[in-house]
């Protein structure tokens, strides 16, 4: 069995590979962004300029009216910290709230950060406001 520092040494080896090859992909000649950054391409030198083909951006559609009250509805997310300082406290004082389970509108998605409602938050506050 392959020791802990031979698995390390050969998985760190594999990503210097892996960014070798991205960095040698990227600088490549033809390719939309170099080290530079984004370069405009211009079309080969022995081809005519009306044989290449000019695309046009897509225009933007109106929203439709039945999407429109969807949108409108569409509730916005906030980070531990931004709900702290909604509340003006300070992230300790947030997080211990947390830790008691006093704030509402709690969002667990699996592999990100926790976040929070702000309308359920917003709506905590004026609740506590008014007692």
């Amino acid at each position: 069995m392959a020791s802990k520092a031979s698995k390390q040494a050969r998985k760190q080896q594999r990503r210097r590979e892996a960014e070798a090859r991205w960095r040698q992909d990227r600088n490549a000649p033809g390719s939309k962004v170099q080290a530079g950054g984004p370069v405009s391409i211009s079309p080969p030198s022995n081809v005519k300029p009306s044989a290449v083909p000019v695309q046009a951006r897509p225009v933007p559609a109106a929203v439709p009216q039945s999407v429109q009250p969807v949108a409108a509805q569409a509730d916005v997310v906030l980070t531990g910290l931004e709900v702290a300082k909604l509340l003006k406290v300070s992230r300790a004082t947030f997080f211990r709230l947390v830790k008691a389970g006093r704030v509402p509108g709690r969002i667990d998605l699996p592999g990100l950060p926790v976040r929070y409602l702000r309308s359920a938050v917003v709506a905590w506050l004026e609740g506590h406001a008014k007692a």
